[in-house]
């Protein structure tokens, strides 16, 4: 249960509350599931767009909520952007801007009464250089209407909206500690440590719980509990403006996740299911299976992937990660041309100490060159180099056509991780190939816990 901070037996009021914190995602992290509540609702309204904002009371903690932590494989914050510097909307000028835009339409009702549907909140990912494709995270919006933030505790008010990164590729989920600190969230376990993608550890840290947990975007008279004893492990990760990810439980959670994406620039819709005919869905809608297992490290699903005709290549399946990365063998294996040298020597690193240090001032930082960027280099990390693909190419996961994208080379270190030897093909399946291209209206259906994926 929740912890109450204010004084047991007084009087609390209710307030939304959202905080808008900077610029996903861990790995290899254990998590105890939460109890999933389903109940049927109608057709959504859009959410608001920045993390945590308040009204009656609630503070704005941009100051206090600036973490940092090692970039990992579907994040690659520096590489692939963030919202850190990006100024926060007005709230009313946002919802203004967006109404007149559709939503990737959900179905009028549920026939069995056993889902309901939420909008997924867009976050953009721009391109980290020129001639680098840029991409998107999808988000979820909740609301958490036992907690409360610092300022509402002296108001004797509560409620708290937070918005998480949708990641297939995250073995937990994940609540920011600078979050967890604000809410003073009860502690309730503890979090090993693991590996990161790009060969930093990931920290180990506290499960904490955040209790009942609402859909954000429903009216108060229309809240329901849609998740109980919600607990995340409290973890620094990269994030794309948001407070933490949805990982791997939270998937397992439902028989399936029906995502409609929006054909234009508004808000994807997600209908979560309790139970999911897969058969009669793709009967009826002309969808093929994706095979589906959760042989990667932690549990992770991992798909056949193939790039332009090629043999098929071991690929994690990644929501959490905007743009589709290939390791150089896969690359190699499948005829991908790039836009630059891959194999560049890294920039330069200053002098770290001593005398000569004094004396001598650090290099000038590199050129930006079109179509490559450096990511990693910190915690003795060497750095990675990525390229851009000179063309797009075609994807498809277990002979299913996914999309024609533009895709990043690199070997990362986390490809290791899904057992790619150091001349064996790897792919990191990111959220640009399933979505498809722009402009197009498409249906994906994440069915992880029995083992499949609709396309």
């Amino acid at each position: 249960m929740a912890p109450a901070p204010w004084k047991a037996g007084s009087p609390m009021k209710t307030s939304a509350s959202r905080l808008c914190l900077p610029s996903p995602c861990g790995r290899h992290v254990s998590f105890a599931r939460s109890q999933i509540h389903f109940n049927f609702n109608s057709a959504p309204r859009r959410p608001r767009s920045c993390i945590f904002s308040s009204s009656g009371g609630g503070d704005s903690a941009d100051d206090k909520l600036a973490p940092t932590g090692p970039s990992t494989i579907a994040a690659l914050t520096e590489m692939l952007g963030g919202e850190d510097d990006a100024p926060a909307a007005d709230a009313d000028a946002d919802a203004d801007a967006t109404t007149a835009e559709p939503y990737a339409p959900p179905p009028t009702e549920s026939e069995n009464g056993e889902f309901v549907h939420a909008p997924l909140i867009r976050r953009p990912s721009p391109a980290p250089a020129e001639g680098m494709p840029a991409g998107e995270y999808v988000a979820l919006a909740l609301r958490f209407p036992n907690l409360a933030t610092s300022n509402q505790r002296t108001q004797e008010q509560r409620g708290v909206s937070l918005d998480f990164v949708l990641d297939t590729g995250s073995s937990a989920d994940i609540v920011l500690p600078p979050v967890a600190q604000e809410l003073q969230l009860e502690e309730v376990g503890e979090q090993p440590a693991g590996a990161g993608a790009l060969g930093a550890g990931l920290q180990s840290g506290k499960i904490v719980m955040l209790g009942d947990t609402q859909l954000d975007y429903l009216p108060p008279d229309r809240r329901f509990a849609f998740i109980t004893g919600f607990n995340a492990a409290a973890l620094f990760v990269p994030t794309p403006g948001v407070a933490g990810i949805l990982g791997k439980p939270f998937f397992d959670s439902f028989d399936a996740i029906d995502v409609r994406v929006n054909a234009g620039t508004g808000n994807h819709t997600a209908l979560f299911h309790a139970a999911f005919d897969a058969d009669a869905a793709m009967a009826e809608s002309g969808l093929r299976r994706i095979a589906v297992d959760a042989s990667g490290p932690g549990g992770l699903p991992i798909v056949m992937v193939s790039v332009n005709g090629g043999p098929p290549m071991r690929g994690l399946l990644d929501t959490g990660a905007p743009i589709t990365i290939l390791n150089r063998a896969a690359a190699d294996a499948a005829g991908v041309t790039l836009m630059a040298d891959a194999d560049a020597a890294p920039p330069s690193a200053p002098p770290t100490g001593g005398l000569l240090s004094m004396f001598q001032s650090p290099p000038p930082p590199p050129k930006p060159e079109r179509g490559a960027a450096w990511v990693g280099g910190a915690g003795g990390v060497a750095p990675i180099r990525l390229v851009a693909s000179e063309h797009a190419v075609a994807v498809a996961a277990d002979g299913v056509q996914l999309a024609d994208v533009p895709v990043l080379v690199g070997d990362l270190p986390g490809f290791a991780a899904l057992g790619a030897g150091e001349d064996e093909p790897a792919v990191l399946l990111g959220w640009d190939a399933l979505r498809g291209g722009g402009g197009t209206a498409r249906r994906i259906v994440f069915g992880t816990r029995r083992g499949f994926l609709l396309a």
